[in-house]
């Protein structure tokens, strides 16, 4: 039974037998492996947590052999599993060392850096795993090893003499030697001799990975003990050492690193460690320093069919030490096209290499890359190009440890290395045509135009330039044709100078653009194919541009000024022509667009000074309210709705026409009441611009007796009611576009009426258009027709409203129409008339439930999307006091 012998407050130490024993069973090598995991350092994590700074870190090492005559071309080793809650990895590390390829025989050694909380006599366990590759992996060997904790305390014997590292600054990916020479002074009788490389929890193991150690005694024991930190000395005679450690540096650091090596010596009993009073003057490691670059090239630029083309990925090395990369990252183009790696065309340095891991696009390459000082070295791969045309970039990085390498020093941006090449450029091609016919297509009979032009060929993404290429026009055909273009989106400008800086067109004076009228071709999509037709139509002569508008003063605008301000929309459907000065002879004729505007052409051979004449001629239900002659230079006549000017040789433009449609008066209207009562008679004015609205009425009675007395109310809520608060009409109303205008008439009917007797009743609207230059005004007329009737004839009242007071364009409008008998006896022949307000078109028409005695009725009405009138025809009688309604719903007009 083993037993744990106490040496002092809190430390054990086995006895000299078990350790000799312990480690003989450690460093024998198990038979039938193909891979050998053999522990180099202490079973005892070794630290001392009484002084300061404390010392609560180690490195172990473990040995991997190959014992079975398979060669291992890049193996990697973890250490993990940690178990006990005592021992684990230590800070900045991650427990994964790239061994690299492992000969059959040849051993190789993984160190790591560990960190104790404090001391254990309870075993610590953890795993360590080799794999064939970059884990996530399956291990092909593991080996389980536990380990306890003990305190140790300093002995002034045993000292480090000198610490010596170098280069300094190290150099990423460059190896950085520490050399420790110390003095163990006389060994203990367990002759136990443990070596640390850092003991102090700062130490930046993610950037120094240690790979190497080589340890020299001399004096009482010697020998040379590589990649061994346990050493069980010969004898207890006093031994100096030569301790040298070989980091590779993995990372970059932006401080010093303190350093911290440590040697634990059996010291009489206890194991005692390297005094550390002098370690505040042991110099550190200085910042890490890139000198590692890579760059990019491919074998070719252009390739105009499927194929193959290579790559290169150049790695420099400008520092003054070796330098090792982990791998190179190759991210090939996915666009246009997938590129496919060539399977067995990977070099380095001009000798084959095992082929990447594919991932996708990504092909990365593993293993140990070495760099000379001063030199560079080179990848070269090959690619399958499919036949997709395009521009194709590839990128690549390499990697020192988790350290990126690419085009800059600056080991913290990412720049990759770039390498483009284009595959199948194609021809773009057109025609600058003399477009006589002037339909904005090329005929076949239509050639150049004998004009110096030149195209020009701009890419989309830059469209202020400077063009690609420039090519000349061929007077007589007017053909022109860009090859070798790469696919892309681009731009072609129609000039007259073949400057690559200018990508403003400009055509000579005289000619106008049919086809293409900016001299521009926007958008021009190049893929896999050549691209043909992208043409431009040219004619000698000038233009008129104008536009006719609705000049209602909405959106802020001044209403019949003749003048687009404010919202003022265009208007379309208007007929435009050009004319000389009689308006005989027509030069050319047009319809105002859907946004109104118009654009005539002015013959070549007109000659300058002549008198020419723009005229408008207004669709059904539309009025002149004023134009503009822009700068022409002419001017406008309401009386003609035209302009007149004096022909330059110019182009005109800002030409305006401003109408307005018409207003509406609606709803003649005819009542039958009985003698001493009165009727409501309905009518609605629409005003379709701003303005000044007047109402008179006249009344005619038949026969000719007193006591007729209408009187004229503005319904203001449009309800057929004479309400309270609304008052007789005694002054002109100011109106805006698109507003509605319900008035009542009330007749009161005389008591002397006989039966039969009329009181016919003509209604005027007079409306003053506001703005108008020279005045401008419009009078309508509607009549209202009152029926003396007897109690089986009189008394059918109509009453409407709408669902909304305003609507948008496109919104729909419900209008009901409510009537009722207000006499003593049944009303027969019943019907009921409307028509579409302005501005609306018919949608649907309905009645409500039939009173009863109602037994049908038929409805009258215009076609969906149309307008006019309607009618409702009941059959059956209505009694005294029923009611019903009848609707109708129409959209109001864009």
């Amino acid at each position: 039974m083993t037993k744990l012998i106490h040496r002092g407050s809190n430390r054990w130490m086995l006895p000299s037998r078990w350790l000799y024993v312990l480690l003989a069973l450690l460093l024998c090598c198990p038979f039938g492996f193909a891979l050998v995991i053999t522990r180099t350092s202490s079973p005892i994590f070794y630290l001392d947590t009484s002084i300061t700074p404390q010392l609560q870190g180690m490195y172990v090492s473990y040995q991997v052999s190959n014992n079975d005559g398979t060669s291992y071309p890049d193996l990697w080793v973890r250490i993990d599993s940690f178990s006990g809650g005592v021992i684990s990895l230590g800070p900045n590390e991650d427990g994964l060392v790239h061994l690299g390829p492992l000969a059959p025989g040849q051993t190789k050694t993984a160190f790591f850096f560990l960190q104790a909380s404090g001391e254990t006599a309870l075993p610590q366990t953890h795993a360590v795993r080799v794999y064939p590759t970059r884990p996530p992996a399956a291990a092909l060997t593991s080996t389980s090893f536990s380990m306890t904790s003990m305190e140790t305390i300093q002995a002034n014997a045993n000292k480090v003499v000198t610490v010596v590292t170098g280069p300094s600054p190290p150099q990423l990916g460059g190896i950085v030697t520490m050399t420790v020479t110390g003095d163990g002074g006389t060994i203990g009788a367990a002759r136990i001799l443990s070596f640390n490389p850092a003991a102090y929890l700062d130490w930046r193991a993610d950037a120094f990975e240690l790979i190497s150690s080589s340890i020299t005694l001399s004096g009482g024991n010697t020998g040379t003990y590589d990649d061994q930190l346990l050493i069980i000395a010969g004898s207890s005679s006093a031994t100096e050492y030569v301790a040298v450690y070989r980091f590779r540096a993995v990372s970059m650091t932006t401080a010093p690193t303190t350093i911290s090596p440590i040697s634990y010596i059996s010291s009489g009993s206890p194991i005692k460690h390297t005094t550390t009073g002098n370690y505040g003057s042991i110099p550190p490691m200085l910042p890490t320093d890139n000198r590692l670059t890579i760059g990019k090239q491919s074998s070719l630029t252009e390739l105009f069919g499927p194929g193959t083309v290579g790559f290169t990925i150049n790695a420099t090395n400008s520092g003054t030490v070796e330098a090792i990369l982990e791998d190179f990252l190759d991210t090939l183009p996915a666009n246009p096209a997938a590129l496919s790696y060539v399977s067995g065309s990977s070099r380095f340095n001009g000798v084959p290499i095992s082929d990447p891991v594919v991932s996708g696009s990504t092909l990365t390459w593993v293993g140990t890359f070495t760099l000379p000082a001063g030199a560079s070295r080179a990848l070269t791969f090959n690619v399958s190009v499919p036949a997709v045309s395009g521009s194709y970039t590839n990128r690549a990085v390499a990697h020192v440890g988790n350290t990126q390498v690419d085009t800059t020093l600056n080991a913290a941006d990412n720049a990759p290395a770039l390498a483009t090449f284009t595959f199948g450029q194609l021809t773009v091609s057109g025609f600058v045509y003399h477009d006589l016919n002037r339909n904005s297509q090329k005929e076949t009979t239509e050639g150049g135009t004998g004009l110096a032009l030149f195209a020009k060929l701009v890419p989309a993404s830059n469209p202020t330039g400077p063009a690609l290429r420039a090519v000349a026009v061929t007077n007589s055909s007017g053909a022109y044709a860009f090859a070798g273009v790469t696919p892309g989106t681009w731009s072609i400008v129609i000039d007259n100078n073949n400057n690559l800086a200018d990508v403003t067109p400009n055509i000579p004076a005289g000619w106008i653009g049919t086809e293409q009228p900016t001299h521009i071709r926007n958008n021009v999509l190049v893929t896999a194919a050549d691209v043909a037709n992208q043409n431009f139509g040219l004619l000698n002569g000038t233009t008129v541009i104008g536009r006719s508008f609705n000049d209602n003063g909405n959106g802020g605008g001044t209403a019949n000024d003749g003048l687009i301000n404010g919202g003022e929309p265009g208007l379309p459907g208007n007929q435009i022509r050009l004319t000389d000065s009689s308006g005989t002879t027509i030069y050319d004729s047009t319809v105002s667009g859907p946004s109104g505007d118009f654009s005539l052409f002015i013959p070549g051979t007109i000659a300058p000074g002549t008198q020419l004449k723009v005229m408008e001629v207004n669709t059904s239900g539309h009025i002149s309210t004023g134009g503009s002659p822009g700068n022409s230079g002419g001017t406008y006549d309401r009386a003609t709705d035209a302009i007149t000017f004096a022909f330059l040789g110019t182009n005109y433009q800002a030409l305006q026409f401003g109408n307005v449609a018409e207003n509406n008066f609606l709803n003649d209207s005819q009542q039958t009441g009985l003698p001493g009562s009165f009727v409501l008679h309905s009518h609605t004015f629409i005003a379709n611009s701003a303005g000044q609205l007047s109402f008179s009425l006249v009344g005619v009675p038949n026969p000719s007796i007193a006591g007729w007395t209408p009187v004229m109310y503005l319904d203001a809520n449009c309800n057929a009611q004479v309400e309270p608060t609304e008052q007789a009409i005694a002054a002109p109303l100011s109106v805006v576009a698109g507003q509605q205008i319900c008035i009542l008439i009330k007749d009161s009917i005389p008591l002397t009426a006989p039966f039969n007797a009329q009181h016919q009743i003509t209604i005027t609207a007079d409306f003053q258009y506001a703005g108008a230059n020279p005045s401008l005004s419009r009078i309508l007329t509607r009549t209202a027709l009152t029926i003396v009737g007897n109690p089986s004839s009189a008394g059918l009242a109509l009453a409407k409203s709408v669902d909304k007071q305003t609507a948008l364009p496109g919104e729909t409008l419900v209008y009901t129409i409510t009537y009722s008998n207000n006499s003593s006896e049944p009303l027969n022949n019943i019907v009921v008339f409307d028509s579409t307000p302005a501005f609306t078109t018919f949608l649907s028409a309905a009645a409500g439930a039939l009173p009863a005695n109602l037994s049908s009725v038929v409805i009258s009405s215009p076609g969906a999307g149309n307008s006019g009138p309607m009618q409702w025809n009941f059959t059956g009688t209505l009694a005294p006091g029923q009611t019903g309604t009848v609707t109708f719903s129409v959209l109001v007009s864009q």
